[in-house]
């Protein structure tokens, strides 16, 4: 559900109408933002919430 979420507000964004207008580096900031932070709070959020679960075995 969560790469659901990332993908879909990278397909909304509009970066190369941002980038005409003058707001490249807010861009940058975002990209930056994205991957440098928030990808890995998700990421340690959701090993803690879901640390030591196992999946049901399909049979």
């Amino acid at each position: 559900m969560a790469a659901l979420t990332f993908f879909t507000i990278g397909v909304i964004s509009n970066f190369k109408k941002l980038w005409e207008e003058g707001i490249g580096r807010l861009a940058a900031v975002y990209l930056l933002c994205l991957f440098g932070f928030i990808i890995w709070v998700g990421l340690a959020i959701s090993w803690i919430f879901f640390h030591g679960i196992k999946p049901p075995i399909a049979g």
